[in-house]
């Protein structure tokens, strides 16, 4: 015949087991609600560095702990923004002895260059839609804000 303490220890056994599937349980059900909740939501950001003597745009994969140089090029890289679809990467650069407007796809492919002027232009961003880049330029003696279309037309 079983004791009743060999009863208490299987019994409370039995309920730390109980408890420790309805946490685990608890745990998946708040994180799938989490992962729903964000779906969508961007798990990598473009950003500038300085390594070495040189400045260039990088891709950073949070989820996948991966990071990627986008430009490979020796001159000066910055300000990049993702496209609200994150397709593309608007940046400045100095890759033609001046500062320009410059668009890529994300893996840093297709890189064209949107702005033709002696100016300083710099700091892109999208419009909420893809369809426009405002940016910084100083065309008129004064910084000033400018837009485009996203293909470098209509100054």
């Amino acid at each position: 015949m079983e004791s009743p303490r060999h009863h208490n220890i299987a019994l409370s056994t039995v309920w730390s087991a109980i408890v420790l599937l309805v946490c685990q349980s608890l745990l998946l059900i708040a994180l799938l609600l989490v992962m729903r909740l964000f779906r969508g939501v961007r798990s990598d950001v473009a950003y500038h560095s300085t390594r070495g003597d040189n400045d260039e745009v990088y891709l950073l994969d949070f989820y996948r702990g991966l990071e990627g140089n986008l430009t490979r090029n020796p001159a000066w890289d910055s300000a990049p923004a993702r496209s609200p679809d994150g397709n593309r990467v608007a940046f400045a650069s100095l890759r033609d002895g001046n500062q320009e407007i410059y668009v890529m796809d994300v893996d840093g492919s297709h890189v064209t260059r949107l702005t033709h002027n002696l100016a300083r232009d710099t700091h892109p961003s999208w419009s909420p839609d893809g369809t426009y880049i405002a940016f910084a330029s100083d065309r008129s003696g004064n910084w000033d804000i400018l837009t485009m279309s996203a293909d470098g037309r209509d100054i």
